[in-house]
């Protein structure tokens, strides 16, 4: 049985989103579509690529994902990173 991704993201809260073919794999797009909120992880160094989000097409993507900083993903900190975000920020 192969899971509904429709399902599957409408019932989260965050949708974690490792690297795929390409920085915004389809998961990306089926999670926004349903709602959840997508967790990205920061390339090395903390810096993304101008356009990574397609940005120019839908707008800023901090005000739709969150980003994890190498710093915390590295250090296996995801999980309590999330759970430290206001639930009053996450609509």
């Amino acid at each position: 049985h192969k899971p509904d991704p429709v399902t599957t993201y409408g019932n989260a809260t965050f949708a974690l989103q490792p690297w795929g073919d390409t920085a915004t794999r389809k998961g990306f797009w089926d999670a926004l579509a349903v709602g959840a909120v997508n967790v990205v992880f920061a390339p090395r160094g903390d810096r993304v690529p101008y356009g990574m989000y397609a940005d120019e097409f839908v707008g800023r993507h901090e005000t739709f994902t969150i980003t994890i900083p190498e710093s915390v993903w590295s250090t296996g900190g995801t999980l309590a990173y999330l759970r430290n975000i206001p639930s009053s920020r996450i609509l």
